[in-house]
């Protein structure tokens, strides 16, 4: 199936249907609870690990690969949730070979009602139910919602970008659907941003591939299974290590005085957690 065929939605004809019986009896209201049913997943498979690559260096146009070490593969069709402003390029192989792909539409969940359902055909039951696919995806990372709650939707200006897994900016598996609960995996997270933005990532810091005029690499590795979230902006970055957490502030010029006061506050927390849950091996914080 070519890109086109697998992009077109399966329920167009009956939204058409749908939007002209709102109009004509004012039932719009029914309108979001077809969508919401139009993909019902009964197993997601485990990510065991994401190789994630982010290019934001042209807001608000987003492009992305990651690399995601599946499991628990029931059968030979892979379900992954992916924010609907994105679709794939192309999805492959870790030898190359490439996947076909079907956007099944919107989730059947309220919580993920930002999300579109791949379902990749992986031709043949992977052996002992593991997989390694290539996805490489782009979109617009800004649907002009602004001022309304940015649940669900990736918010990238000129001057600032918002990410998390609520946003599903990352191919995902949903752990739960009425949660933001999802298949938490250790990561390597790159980030090619405009060169005057600051970017955090919950990771220590690694080596970065080089980037191009006018941009600046970031590379992150987070050693435990965790879910993502990159923020980041025009803002003055700072960072603080006590007893082996490391505290990054990311504030706007005008409060940049505050970041010590911010770094003790936040430093006594971790302690306090640490005291009453156990110590957390190399744990850090974002104040952004």
């Amino acid at each position: 199936m070519g890109p086109e065929a697998a992009r077109r939605p399966l329920a167009s004809d009956a939204l058409a249907l749908v939007g002209l019986a709102g109009g004509v009896f004012g039932a719009v209201a029914w309108l979001p609870r077809i969508v919401a049913s139009d993909a019902k997943v009964e197993s997601w498979p485990a990510i065991d690990r994401i190789e994630l690559s982010l290019a934001l260096d042209e807001p608000p146009k987003f492009r992305a690969e990651a690399i995601l070490d599946l499991s628990a593969i029931d059968g030979r069709t892979v379900h992954l949730l992916l924010n609907r402003a994105l679709a794939p390029d192309r999805v492959e192989t870790s030898g190359g070979r490439a996947v076909p792909w079907k956007d099944l539409g919107r989730l059947a969940s309220r919580y993920w009602r930002e999300g579109r359902v791949l379902a990749l055909d992986l031709g043949e039951a992977p052996r002992g139910g593991r997989a390694r696919v290539r996805v490489a995806y782009s979109g617009r990372a800004d649907d002009e919602k602004r001022g309304r709650d940015w649940r669900g939707m990736l918010l990238l200006a000129a001057d600032e970008l918002r990410m998390s897994e609520q946003t599903v900016f990352y191919p995902l598996a949903p752990a739960e659907l009425e949660s933001p609960a999802v298949r938490r995996a250790p990561a390597r997270v790159t980030v090619v941003a405009p060169a005057d933005l600051e970017v955090f990532v919950s990771g220590r810091t690694c080596e970065a591939p080089p980037a191009h005029d006018g941009a600046r690499s970031w590379c992150f590795e987070i050693a435990r299974p965790s879910t993502l979230s990159v923020v980041g902006g025009r803002r003055t970055r700072r960072e603080t290590v006590r007893d082996g957490a490391r505290v990054v502030t990311l504030l706007l010029p005008e409060h940049a005085e505050l970041a010590g006061a911010i770094a003790d506050e936040s430093s006594r927390m971790i302690a306090s957690f640490a005291a009453r849950f156990g110590a957390s091996p190399d744990a850090t914080l974002g104040v952004f």
